[in-house]
């Protein structure tokens, strides 16, 4: 299979994660809820995260960037979201959880020579 698709298909599962750790088990919102931040922070992480600021700021940076954005996405979807929650704890959660896996992700898939962006 090749690298790139396997690395696309990773970072949803990690957002699946991460969203049903903080929002759906540590706040009782909706398994739909978690869903909906797992899609738009993959979307958000991978367009302008990965091709946009990866390339031009480094790792590091990126991956702070992603775990703000993360934290940012989760309170913004709160607000116009139905039956989501969302708490100050889940939101440094997601954020921590985001910047730690997205720092390894990259190290990780910038390491393969054969992940095109």
């Amino acid at each position: 299979m090749n690298k790139t698709v396997v690395a696309l298909m990773f970072k949803p599962l990690m957002f699946l994660v991460f969203a049903a750790v903080t929002v759906a088990y540590m706040n009782s919102s909706t398994w739909s809820w978690a869903l909906a931040v797992t899609i738009v922070l993959t979307l958000l992480s991978y367009f302008v995260g990965d091709l946009l600021v990866l390339p031009a700021f480094g790792n590091t940076v990126t991956a702070g960037a992603e775990a703000l954005v993360a934290a940012a996405t989760a309170y913004i979807l709160d607000l116009y979201f139905p039956g989501a929650q969302t708490s100050p704890v889940s939101l440094v959660f997601i954020a921590a959880l985001t910047g730690i896996g997205e720092y390894y992700y990259h190290r990780y898939f910038l390491g393969l020579e054969k992940v095109a962006p």
